[in-house]
């Protein structure tokens, strides 16, 4: 028994370590990939923002909300899966909208957008939702500002002054992003893995993260404009939620596992529809642009 907790508390660490990771690697290698006026150039957009406020912090939490009661989550895994509705601007959506081949730059401002609103938006939200849980405005934006937004700024930095030096820590930094990735699933899953079997016979918790995802992008997509590049930026940040600001949040808060474990169990589910979708579409635009230039 002791055994067990030694190599599941062991594969905890080396989660959250690749987590941190991958994390990093994303934002900075966003910011080598893009200049500040490819960011801040779609947002410029007001009723694009505006609608991908309103999906992000209205819908897809209203969206969590009714399916915790229709589905009758038991409260932990409920608590989970409205954390989860609740923060939004994940660095894995740069991931998806490039395999979708959707707008980078418009993804990375959205991303930046909603990580900063999400900062603002935790400390409200909770105490209604939640009495007596308390989240730190200050810690939000430190932690945001360490993970986030420094190494975006320095990728920026670096694209700006040396972009031959961008250019080629691009692949690299890719490959280092990939495999934190990879790292951080096997890692989690075998921590977790007897929990979420769990999960998955005793509740209606894979049917609820199936609709959650699938009705999250939609939502995000329909309120696009009619640019498809737009569309799948859209869908693909709403849908997307921000998996390392949910844990932090539950680790801190919340003293029962399953919390956790819910929030990762609903957000492997998500990668996983969300990367199979952004590939398909990815592959069907390629053929659409072969097809067109022959």
């Amino acid at each position: 028994m002791v055994e067990i907790e030694a190599f599941t508390s062991l594969f905890q660490t080396i989660g959250y370590i690749a987590t941190l990771v991958f994390v990093l690697a994303s934002t900075f290698s966003a910011g080598l990939s893009l200049t500040i006026r490819q960011i801040l150039g779609p947002l410029h957009n007001v009723k694009l923002v505006l609608l991908t406020l309103v999906a992000n912090f209205i819908l897809v939490p209203a969206l969590a909300q009714i399916l915790l009661y229709v589905f009758s989550l038991p409260r932990p895994l409920a608590i989970g899966l409205f954390i989860l509705g609740t923060v939004a601007g994940s660095p894995f959506v740069l991931r998806l909208t490039q395999a979708a081949r959707g707008d980078i730059a418009l993804a990375s401002g959205l991303m930046i957008l909603l990580m900063v609103v999400t900062t603002f938006y935790l400390p409200v939200v909770f105490p209604i939702f939640f009495p007596g849980v308390e989240t730190s405005t200050r810690d939000l934006i430190k932690s945001m500002a360490e993970i986030i937004l420094i190494p975006l700024a320095l990728g920026l930095l670096v694209r700006a002054r040396y972009d031959e030096l961008a250019g080629e820590l691009r692949p690299f930094i890719g490959e280092v992003s990939n495999l934190a990735f990879l790292i951080l699933i096997i890692s989690y899953i075998l921590a977790y893995l007897p929990a979420m079997l769990r999960i998955i016979t005793e509740t209606y918790a894979l049917f609820a993260g199936i609709i959650f995802t699938i009705g999250s992008y939609a939502l995000g997509y329909f309120l696009g404009d009619p640019d498809r590049s737009h569309r799948q930026a859209l869908g693909f940040g709403t849908a997307q939620r921000n998996i390392s600001v949910a844990l932090a949040i539950a680790g801190l808060n919340f003293k029962d596992p399953y919390v956790t474990i819910m929030i990762f169990f609903i957000s492997i589910v998500a990668v996983i529809l969300l990367m199979v979708f952004a590939q398909e579409i990815g592959h069907h635009h390629k053929k659409g642009e072969k097809a067109h230039l022959g």
